[in-house]
Protein backbone atom coordinates (compact mmCIF):
# COMPACT_ATOMS: atom_id res chain seq x y z
CA UNK A 1 0.00 0.00 0.00
CA UNK A 2 1.45 3.39 -0.93
CA UNK A 3 2.14 5.77 1.94
CA UNK A 4 -0.16 8.35 0.38
CA UNK A 5 -3.15 6.00 0.96
CA UNK A 6 -2.53 5.58 4.69
CA UNK A 7 -5.04 7.65 6.66
CA UNK A 8 -4.16 6.80 10.28
CA UNK A 9 -1.03 5.54 11.94
CA UNK A 10 -0.31 4.27 15.43
CA UNK A 11 3.15 4.09 16.91
CA UNK A 12 3.52 1.57 19.72
CA UNK A 13 6.58 1.77 21.91
CA UNK A 14 7.58 -1.06 24.22
CA UNK A 15 8.12 -0.22 27.86
CA UNK A 16 11.43 1.58 28.37
CA UNK A 17 13.59 0.28 31.19
CA UNK A 18 16.05 3.19 31.24
CA UNK A 19 15.87 6.57 29.55
CA UNK A 20 19.58 6.69 28.76
CA UNK A 21 22.57 4.38 29.10
CA UNK A 22 26.02 5.88 28.54
CA UNK A 23 29.05 4.08 27.13
CA UNK A 24 30.27 3.58 30.72
CA UNK A 25 26.96 1.79 31.55
CA UNK A 26 25.70 4.67 33.68
CA UNK A 27 21.91 4.64 33.46
CA UNK A 28 19.30 7.33 33.93
CA UNK A 29 15.68 6.46 34.82
CA UNK A 30 12.68 7.44 32.77
CA UNK A 31 11.32 10.73 34.12
CA UNK A 32 7.88 10.93 35.69
CA UNK A 33 6.89 13.49 33.04
CA UNK A 34 7.50 10.95 30.28
CA UNK A 35 5.55 8.22 32.11
CA UNK A 36 2.58 10.52 32.66
CA UNK A 37 2.60 11.75 29.07
CA UNK A 38 2.78 8.19 27.73
CA UNK A 39 -0.17 7.16 29.91
CA UNK A 40 -2.28 10.13 28.77
CA UNK A 41 -1.43 9.51 25.11
CA UNK A 42 -2.42 5.85 25.40
CA UNK A 43 -5.74 6.88 26.95
CA UNK A 44 -6.43 9.41 24.16
CA UNK A 45 -5.60 6.82 21.49
CA UNK A 46 -7.91 4.29 23.12
CA UNK A 47 -10.74 6.84 23.27
CA UNK A 48 -10.35 7.72 19.59
CA UNK A 49 -10.84 4.13 18.38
Amino acid sequence: MPIENIKNTVNINADIKEFLTTETNETFPVSQFYCTARFLLARKLKESI
